[in-house]
């Protein structure tokens, strides 16, 4: 969306200026798709211990809690790979509390399950055209990441928010 584009080149003018002068968005997006593979690799292997730092805590607890519910195909469906991800979007927030100073990015991951052995087999002249379109295999990941830049505060992005879902047609 344009509007979206927009608001996101006023807050990343901002983000440098104000907050953080080394901060960068194409190193941001990098950055959170390996922390959504990562996570997402924890999840499905009920490795919780292992997210905190990286997932607030009470991320975790739900998680801890959803996690119950899943049987062993939804769980290896929530492990995502770098290069099934096809796609990267952001939204960026500023939430200025008083004196704190927070930014919120979210950032939409779509991806193909198995498309990364779909490039190699074609890499390798196994197969020709382009991956077949299977709904099934389709993914999106909806991550959000915050981080304090108050005054006197040394944080480091962290995911407050994170969904996964399979698009089925």
């Amino acid at each position: 969306s344009p509007v979206v584009f927009i608001r996101n080149m006023m807050f990343n003018v901002l983000i440098r200026g104000y907050f953080d002068p080394d901060y960068s968005l194409p190193e941001f997006k990098a950055g959170a798709v390996h922390s959504v593979c990562h996570v997402s690799q924890l999840l499905a292997n009920g490795q919780f211990d292992d997210m905190e730092g990286l997932v607030t805590n009470e991320v975790i607890t739900k998680l801890r809690h959803r996690h119950m519910d899943l049987n062993e195909n939804q769980l290896n469906w929530l492990s995502v790979h770098p290069r099934d991800c096809i796609s990267k979007r952001c939204q960026i927030g500023v939430i200025l509390i008083g004196e704190q100073r927070f930014v919120e990015i979210t950032v939409a991951v779509h991806g193909i399950h198995g498309f990364r052995m779909y490039e190699q087999a074609a890499s390798m002249g196994k197969v020709e055209g382009h991956p077949p379109l299977n709904w099934k295999n389709h993914f999106q990941c909806n991550y959000r990441f915050i981080r304090d830049y108050t005054k006197g505060e040394h944080d480091s992005w962290t995911i407050n928010r994170l969904n996964h879902f399979v698009l089925i047609k």
